[in-house]
């Protein structure tokens, strides 16, 4: 396939030319800017069945798009139907660099437009109501009344009329039982004659 410069593709398309340019970028990037006398159609609308804007039929074309690839690809579908085709070399960017014209459009939006063909969309990042992710987890630690992290076990401690843990009862709800009683002692040991002397000494 044929391949002729941006100067070689101004010289065959000017206004008393035989050729016609012909843009295949997407709406966007014509709208953002184009060569003057240039016709539109978008490859995408060629690779589906589309047909020639009217002012090419029955013409050699020149296809250009920004870079060169797109163009090259029309021009194949092209001349598989016929059409006597060739293609631009480096695309409106070398026509830019040429310092040829360009209309429809300001550099600022022709910027805009390259921008936006490279554009990526949306995030699968699993979020809080606020928009923070939420850690792993959070969901099952329990909470105290105030919002804070439970100690573990706290729910099971009682607690006193001030809401602060109690002191457990258990062992002083306990019933008593009697109180010993000293063994007997026996009569006639030092210990008896030791406890009837001191009983005398009372009375």
């Amino acid at each position: 396939m044929a391949r002729i410069t941006a100067e070689e593709a101004h010289e065959r398309t000017g206004a008393e030319a035989e050729a016609a340019l012909l843009d295949v970028r997407e709406h966007a990037e014509w709208a953002a800017g184009h060569a003057p006398g240039a016709v539109h159609a978008p490859l995408s609308e060629l690779a589906r069945g589309g047909r020639l804007p009217r002012a090419a039929e029955d013409r050699p074309v020149v296809t250009i798009c920004r870079s060169g690839k797109r163009s090259r690809e029309a021009a194949g579908l092209l001349a598989a139907r016929g059409v006597d085709v060739v293609d631009v070399l480096g695309g409106m960017r070398a026509w830019e660099e040429a310092g040829l014209e360009v209309v429809g459009g300001s550099p600022g939006g022709r910027s805009a437009a390259k921008s936006s063909a490279g554009a990526n969309g949306g995030c699968d990042a699993v979020s809080e109501a606020d928009g923070s992710p939420a850690a792993e987890g959070d969901h099952g630690t329990p909470t105290a009344t105030d919002g804070s992290p439970a100690a573990d076990g706290d729910s099971d401690r009682p607690t006193g009329a001030d809401g602060t843990p109690g002191t457990s009862h258990a062992h002083s709800s306990a019933p008593r039982g009697p109180s010993p009683t000293p063994p007997p002692v026996a009569h006639g040991t030092p210990a008896a004659r030791a406890t009837v002397d001191a009983a005398a000494r009372l009375a």
